[in-house]
């Protein structure tokens, strides 16, 4: 079964090279007892070490069932241990953090079967050691650790069994009972045993090997033989058979042993032993093949041994994870401005809870990368709040409300492009602080909103006094008057301006809240030139301003160096989200100012203050428009009529308004207000040399017909008689009658091409031309005797828009507000409209968040490098203070790691032992890594927002820093076990006992 050839194993040392086993060559049979014996040093622990896979040759070969050790892998040695090997070693070599009974049963275990407890008790009573199962190996006897040793190798019921000394700790009762133990399985099994006993190795060895300096000096069997005498005689024992009659000879060699102190034993079955050369031609060869399994210990034995490795070294293991976790942490607040993003702070603060409502407005991005302001219509508003679950609701803007600006103005019969502005109580105060007299916009609530105190139900709104506005012409409304419900806030911003301006209600005295109720505000006096006054029949408590923002009613701004400048912008950002700046109607009071007359398209951006570098100068400050013709022309916003309206009288003084002629625009045809075409005039006129009378431009006309117009529009204009104005022009190109939009008067075809330029910035890399715009006609504005003040959008088609890039489906509505929903995904889905780069994207309306946070992503895309390398500094850093501990606790290991090896157990048992306690150590890590991190995150939060006044949360922890800080702490864990490991498995098992 067993073949040593020619074996020579050499140790060096430093008195230099010694052969432990210097061309040993035995055959072992498939059973019997053999002794192998010999003085220390001689090499019989060597040769165990050797058979037993533990310990590598250097020459010569060993094969078990044909299998030669030379061609084993170490997974295929390990394999070998736990099909055929049963150790009993001379130091016992128990593992420490397993009782008595997993001690044994681990034997079993790691080939796979299912540990019997019964089977296990059995084998614990043959060795006289069944109380002491539960207990651990350092509350054991060296005799009792023997036991166990021996009972965890008779357990697996292997081939071999190898036992150095196997009494050696054991009192002699105890000793013999194992040696007959061991003699009983050698029926069936091959038991090698070193002893130096040789009384033992006499009276039990089936064969007898003795070592001298590595080589075998004798190799012999031992037989018993029955003899007729009635005793016999050895070196140092006299065996008589008992109840034997002795003759003289007997009776003297009797005498002479007693005499001479010699052992005397009686027997009644009176053998011999009998030793003579082991003939090993006589040794049968085994036919059979042997299968080896491959250890199965299991993952929570091996986790075992993995979780008691903690308590090795306990105070490194604290700082080990103190460190690594302060390192972790770091990271974990680097990858949030690593991965910091605008629409993740937006949602954090829409989730926060800091502020009630939501107000935005619209931007369209055209694929030329153009931006403009557009005004949202019903169905893009509900189709929003079906996509985020918010409940917006559209917000009117108070100018147009009054004055129907988009559409049509009928004032003494004339229809007229309404004036556009600001809406603002003429009441304001010097500066601007808690109180801000500015009217928002109009928002309506309908009547199935309204409880019977006229509470508003979905927005928890109730009543301080007065009631919900009723529509106007409806019974119970104030006739003349368009009713409005005010909010606390907008109530006490009057109240506070009335200190100074006492006179603003006339002679009536308003000093509560309640006095409010029943008053008129008149158009002029929030800054509009028509429209029905507005009638205050409510007031509404619409949410509590926050207390942080209560010391600055006595507060306002001189200058953009005053401290209260940011949370003055905070608080305006806070105020202009909600409804506290809006005046609410009745339901269905919106519609009614609405004419659905020529709908409203575009409103490009206010003329806004842009730096540029013209390189010699330094920066220079210019004023551009969004929209501008050849730098004369200029306008901010667009109006879209397909078909004209005729407009104005015939020679016989009927009004034209009434026919069914009409006029439609072509593509790249625009009406534009008289103003400008008096510009194109002046522009068109300067392009040519008075000198010549008869030269020609683009008008096909002479110089004096240019003069002529500009003296037409200057004469009229300054008069502000619009209709002799339109009347003359209309002459002096020939035309027998005008067009118009109900806005818009027409001249027909006067013959004026000029290019359009929209430009996205003031760069002219990104400008977009459109070409041949042809200017078709003229209309007047509302104020032809202050044409500088005029309202004066360009009008074209739909189509010329579209070519433009301008989106075409529009509504009335500038902006809308709603509740904040604190859901998550509902605040998500919100968050990437108000981020969005294409199409269609919400503004947050009146702040500065935006602004704010477009900063903070430059500032931090500029950082997000530095920040990634100083956290894989730190990683590398944990990484190396792990592997220091791993490797400090494989060390400690070490011994039961070789005991494991010498069982059966595999590299991947091992693997599985020391990952197992670097995954928790790695999980302790990210617990501490997680909560220091969540700690300076909100630490760093809270100093950017109550110090530096940042409106969103900056350092955002959430479950990606999780994710990061448990990858990173498990793969730096692994990353610092592999090594260690590795190296420790690939040691031979005989050294990792030696030397723990």
């Amino acid at each position: 079964m067993l073949e040593l050839k020619n074996v020579r194993k050499v140790y060096t040392t430093k008195a230099g090279d010694v052969a432990a086993l210097d061309g040993v060559s035995l055959l072992f049979p498939e059973k019997g007892m053999v002794f192998v014996t010999g003085k220390s040093g001689s090499g019989k622990t060597t040769l165990l070490n050797i058979i037993g896979g533990l310990d590598g040759i250097d020459e010569g070969e060993i094969e078990v069932f044909g299998k030669k050790f030379s061609e084993f892998t170490a997974s295929e040695y390990d394999s070998y241990r736990n099909t055929l090997i049963g150790f009993i070693f001379q130091e016992y070599n128990l593992l420490p953090d397993y009782n008595i009974e997993k001690n044994v049963g681990i034997a079993n275990e790691l080939q796979g079967e299912q540990t019997d407890p019964e089977a296990v008790k059995d084998i614990l009573a043959s060795v006289d050691i069944t109380s002491y199962k539960g207990r651990t190996p350092n509350q054991l006897s060296g005799g009792q650790k023997q036991r166990v040793a021996i009972a965890r190798a008779l357990i697996k019921n292997p081939k071999i069994i190898m036992a150095d000394e196997p009494t050696g700790a054991l009192d002699s009762n105890t000793g013999v009972q194992v040696i007959e133990e061991l003699k009983r399985l050698s029926k069936e099994k091959l038991v090698i045993v070193i002893s130096h006993d040789l009384e033992l190795a006499n009276k039990y060895a089936d064969r007898i090997i003795r070592l001298v300096d590595g080589k075998v000096v004798e190799d012999v069997t031992v037989d018993e033989i029955e003899v007729d005498r009635n005793v016999y005689e050895e070196e140092n024992l006299l065996t008589v058979k008992s109840g034997s009659d002795l003759n003289a000879d007997e009776t003297k060699a009797l005498v002479k042993a007693i005499k001479e102190k010699k052992k005397v034993k009686f027997t009644d079955n009176f053998k011999i032993k009998s030793k003579k050369p082991t003939d090993v031609d006589s040794i049968t060869r085994p036919n059979e093949s042997v299968k080896f399994i491959k250890s199965k210990m299991k993952f929570k034995s091996a986790a075992m041994l993995g979780i008691k490795s903690l308590k090795v070294k306990p105070l490194r293991l604290i700082f080990t994870i103190l460190l690594s976790a302060i390192a972790f942490a770091v990271f974990g607040v680097f990858d949030t401005v690593a991965s910091y993003s605008r629409a993740k702070s937006i949602s954090d603060l829409l989730q926060s809870g800091k502020y009630e409502n939501l107000m935005v407005r619209a931007e369209y991005e055209s694929a030329t990368g153009a931006v403009f302001n557009m005004n949202m219509s019903e169905e893009y508003i509900e189709k929003l709040n079906v996509e985020s679950g918010y409940d917006f609701r559209p917000v009117y803007n108070v100018s147009d409300f009054v004055s129907s600006s988009y559409s049509v103005v009928k004032e003494d019969n004339d229809y007229r492009i309404a004036n556009s502005g600001n809406t603002v109580l003429n009441i304001n105060m010097v500066g601007k602080g808690y109180y801000y007299p500015e009217i928002g916009g109009v928002i309506e609530f309908k009547n199935n909103e309204l409880d019977p105190m006229g509470n508003i139900i979905p927005y928890g709104y109730y009543t301080i006094c007065g009631r919900y506005p009723k529509l106007s012409g409806t019974e119970g409304s104030t006739p003349g008057y368009t009713e409005i419900a005010i909010s606390k806030y907008m109530a006490e911003t009057i109240l506070h301006c009335l200190k100074v301006h006492s006179n603003f209600f006339g002679s009536e005295k308003v000093n509560t809240i309640e006095d409010l109720k029943d008053k008129v505000i008149k158009p002029s006096q929030v800054g509009l030139m028509v429209g029905k006054p507005f009638k205050i029949v409510g007031i509404y408590n619409c949410g509590e301003i926050p207390e942080d923002y209560e010391f600055l009613k006595d507060a306002y701004v001189k200058d953009k160096n005053d401290p209260n400048k940011a949370i003055i912008e905070e608080l305006d950002a806070y105020l202009s989200s909600g409804v506290q700046k809006l005046i609410m109607v009745a339901e269905g009071e919106i519609a009614k100012s609405i004419k659905d007359i020529g709908k409203p398209v575009a409103y490009l951006n206010e003329p806004s203050t842009y730096y540029v570098d013209d390189n010699s100068s330094g920066f220079k400050n210019i004023m551009v428009d969004r929209f501008f013709c050849q730098d004369s022309v200029n306008a901010n916003s667009v109006v879209m009529f397909d078909t004209l309206f005729p407009y104005g009288e015939d020679a016989d003084g009927n009004d034209l308004y009434k026919s069914t002629d009409t006029y439609t625009l072509a593509d790249n045809e625009v009406l534009i207000a008289v103003t400008d075409f008096r510009l194109l005039l002046e522009n068109e006129l300067s392009l040519h040399d008075t000198s010549f009378p008869e030269a020609t431009g683009d008008f096909a006309n002479p110089v004096s017909k240019l003069r002529n117009f500009l003296n037409l529009i200057d004469t009229y204009g300054n008069q502000g008689n619009e209709k002799e104005l339109r009347k003359n022009l209309a002459l002096a190109f020939n035309v027998s009658n005008t067009y118009l939009t109900p806005a818009c008067g027409v001249i027909t075809n006067p013959g004026l091409y000029r290019d359009i330029v929209l430009e996205q910035e003031v760069t002219a890399t990104k400008q977009i031309y459109v070409n041949n715009l042809k200017v078709v006609g003229v209309y007047f504005g509302v104020q032809p005797a202050n044409p500088d003040n005029e309202y004066e959008p360009i009008v074209f088609n739909r189509k010329t828009l579209e070519n433009m890039g301008i989106n075409t489906e529009q509504g009335y509505y500038p902006m809308a507000t709603s509740l904040i929903n604190t859901n998550k995904k509902a605040c998500n889905a919100i968050a990437s409209r108000l981020v969005q780069e294409e199409g269609v994207t919400l503004v947050w309306y009146g702040s500065t968040i935006m602004s704010t946070l477009s900063l903070n992503e430059t500032w931090v895309s500029q950082f997000t490098n530095l920040f990634l390398y100083a956290s894989l500094v730190l990683a590398l850093f944990s990484m190396f203070m792990l592997f220091n501990y791993i490797s400090a606790s494989i060390t400690s290991k070490r011994q039961s790691i070789g005991v494991l090896r010498a069982l059966g157990s595999g590299s991947s048992d091992v693997f599985k032992m020391f990952i197992t306690e670097s995954i928790i150590i790695a999980l302790i890590n990210g617990v501490f890594a997680c909560i220091t991190a969540w700690i300076a995150c909100t630490l760093v939060n809270s100093y950017l927002v109550n110090v530096m006044r940042f409106v969103v949360n900056f350092a955002l922890f959430g479950i990606r820093q999780v994710f990061v800080i448990y990858g990173i702490s498990i793969l730096a864990a692994i990353a610092s076990s592999i090594m260690p490991i590795i190296k420790i498995a690939r040691e031979k098992p005989v050294d990792l006992i030696r030397r723990p």
